[in-house]
């Protein structure tokens, strides 16, 4: 019998209940809980259900490079599928509710996390080429950080410096 993927998070789930600051499993659950609803597509927010779980690798990895550049790296490619899932259905204009909820599940913390990513790169003398090869760009991306800061979204993000960006864990809702 093959292994299924509910097994899998499953397992990850109970891992997590005897090591909770695993930050390698909870970077896995993040992972394939935004691959599991990508492909079920199903009624739910794949980035908003996942994020927890990003939060929580990248803060039990004491904010570690290789966490937070898998975290952006996963996110990115939801980004793209989203965007372009948009533009092949000729989606209207957000409203403002709209707006306000792809900032807070999306955006913001994206912001945030290429804010880390930054400072971490800092840290380690690496340039922004080298900065796990996405600071730079992908174009997707780094235009919609763009547009939000353009638009005025994630004033606190953009605001922060770097040495008050923090990321609180949320509590296990499993």
């Amino acid at each position: 019998m093959p292994f299924e993927r509910d097994d899998a998070t499953a397992a990850l789930k109970t891992l997590l209940h005897g090591a909770p600051d695993s930050s390698t499993a909870w970077l896995d659950l993040a992972q394939s809980t935004l691959a599991d609803l990508a492909f079920q597509q199903v009624d739910r927010d794949p980035i908003a259900e996942a994020q927890p779980y990003f939060d929580k690798a990248v803060v039990y990895s004491s904010y570690s490079y290789g966490t937070i550049v898998a975290t952006i790296r996963a996110k990115y490619w939801a980004v793209v599928d989203h965007d372009h899932n948009n533009r092949s259905q000729d989606m209207p204009a957000l409203s403002t509710a709209e707006r306000a909820k792809l900032d807070a599940v999306v955006n913001c913390p994206l912001v945030t996390e290429f804010r880390l990513l930054g400072a971490v790169c800092a840290m380690k003398g690496l340039d922004e080429y080298s900065c796990g090869g996405i600071m730079g760009g992908p174009a997707v991306l780094m235009n919609r950080l763009k547009q939000v800061h353009d638009q005025g979204s994630c004033a606190a993000e953009f605001a922060t410096t770097d040495a008050q960006l923090r990321i609180a864990p949320h509590e296990n809702q499993f």
